[in-house]
C-alpha cells in the first residue's frame, strides 16, 4: 500500500442515500459454491453503522458493503468476496438430437 497527502480539491457529493449490504451464503450443492444475500440499507447515520450491521448480520460469512451514489453506480467501501467466488464451472448439456455426433 502506497500512502500520500492529498491536496486535489474534491467534491463532496454528501452522503449516500443508499447502501448496498452482500452477505455472501456458503453453499453445498455440485455446481455451486457460494449465494448472496443483498440488502438495502437507508437512512443510516453513518458508514461505520452500516459496517456494524453488515458484520453482525453475515456473522462468519464473507460480507461487502457499496454505497450507490447519485448515478447509480455502487462503490465498494468495505469487504470482500469469497477469494472462490468468481470461480466458472463448464457443464456441456447435450439434447437427444445430439446423441449421434462423434466425442470430439
Amino acid at each position: 500500500m502506497d500512502v500520500s497527502a492529498c491536496f486535489d480539491p474534491y467534491r463532496d457529493i454528501g452522503s449516500p442515500a443508499r447502501y448496498l449490504v452482500r452477505v455472501w451464503v456458503p453453499v453445498e450443492r455440485p455446481h455451486e459454491r457460494w449465494r448472496t444475500s443483498d440488502w438495502w440499507l437507508t437512512e443510516a447515520d453513518s458508514v461505520a453503522e452500516v459496517i456494524g450491521w453488515a458484520r453482525e448480520r453475515a456473522g462468519a460469512d464473507p460480507s461487502e458493503v457499496f454505497a450507490e451514489i447519485p448515478d447509480g453506480t455502487l462503490l465498494l467501501l468495505w469487504g470482500a468476496a469469497p477469494g472462490d467466488a468468481s470461480q466458472t464451472v463448464t457443464v456441456t448439456l447435450w439434447g437427444d438430437e445430439d446423441r449421434d455426433v462423434p466425442p470430439a
